[in-house]
């Protein structure tokens, strides 16, 4: 894969993602205030999951949507590292304080009940799928077979933080937050290393499920 398809097809991630809630006016012309707010979320999360998952089965059949065997080991390190980065990102905030001049406060509030809802199933399990899926089994796969190790996770890693940039950002700069597009470049790293390391997806899996489940539990 080129550098410059590999940009356009996160671009046209990003884009489907953003059509995928068109679904949602649906309420001009039919009640379905029973969706809101609770099956929003997780309607959106199980149409990114199919509509990856369909994608990559066209391209290349069973084997780009279940993970390849690897070591336990690697699940292991999944686990831990997933489990660990909503700390770890406490020296990462700092940093970030450091460089931009600004004072963003990460708050630590574990509410476990935050898990507890469909919500948090598309966010949890749903999300985390579909991204890996998309940019280690194909992005970082396809840089893989063209570049340098560092330069395929490398670049996954910031297509991957770009889609953490809120659209709105890109019409109103001033408005600009960019702390949760630094805070997915270092998660995609250790995810594109944990992919690199392991030849599979399921340990960058495991790794994006246990950092989103202890995202939402704060």
């Amino acid at each position: 894969m080129t550098i410059y398809k590999s940009f356009i097809s996160t671009v046209v991630f990003m884009l489907a993602t953003e059509l995928i809630t068109v679904w949602a006016l649906l309420h001009l012309v039919v009640d379905i205030s029973i969706l809101f707010p609770d099956y929003y979320e997780f309607i959106n999360g199980l149409i990114q999951i199919v509509v990856v998952s369909f994608f990559l089965f066209r391209r290349f059949g069973v084997k780009g949507i279940v993970p390849t065997s690897t070591s336990l080991s690697y699940y292991g390190l999944a686990l831990l590292l997933g489990a660990s980065y909503v700390f770890i990102q406490t020296p990462l905030n700092l940093l970030y304080n450091l460089l931009l001049g600004v004072n963003y406060h990460i708050i630590y509030d574990f509410d476990i009940s935050q898990v507890l809802s469909l919500r948090a199933l598309s966010i949890v399990f749903f999300v985390p799928i579909s991204e890996e899926l998309f940019f280690r089994n194909y992005i970082q796969k396809g840089l893989d077979s063209t570049h340098k190790p560092y330069v395929s996770i490398g670049l996954t890693a910031f297509l991957f933080a770009s889609i953490h940039l809120s659209f709105m950002n890109l019409i109103d700069v001033e408005a600009l937050n960019i702390h949760s597009s630094y805070i997915a470049l270092f998660g995609g790293f250790l995810s594109g290393l944990l992919y690199f390391k392991s030849r599979s997806t399921g340990p960058s899996i495991v790794f994006h499920i246990m950092w989103n489940m202890a995202v939402t539990l704060i």
